[in-house]
């Protein structure tokens, strides 16, 4: 079993702490744009949150986008896998 010394750790917390802070605030940031703000522009959508149309786009059977879910989790699986 491995054990880490709190003086081992902090560095690493210290380090990792702002990544982590500044990408929780890009995530909240972006669902306040276009979750809560909505589509500026008008183009024959039901609602103006993007947030509530591309989940009606991915959902819908038989739709274009039906694949767009996993897009994201793809997304961050090689974000993941290129970080330094």
């Amino acid at each position: 079993m491995i054990v880490f010394s709190a003086s081992e750790i902090q560095p690493k917390l210290k380090k990792l702490l702002p990544e982590a802070a500044l990408a929780v605030l890009t995530v909240l940031l972006v669902l306040v744009l276009f979750g809560f703000w909505g589509n500026r522009s008008n183009v024959a959508m039901s609602t103006r949150s993007l947030l509530v149309w591309i989940g009606r786009q991915w959902l819908a059977d038989g739709g274009d986008f039906s694949h767009g879910w996993i897009m994201p989790l793809i997304s961050l699986a090689v974000i993941w896998m290129k970080r330094k």
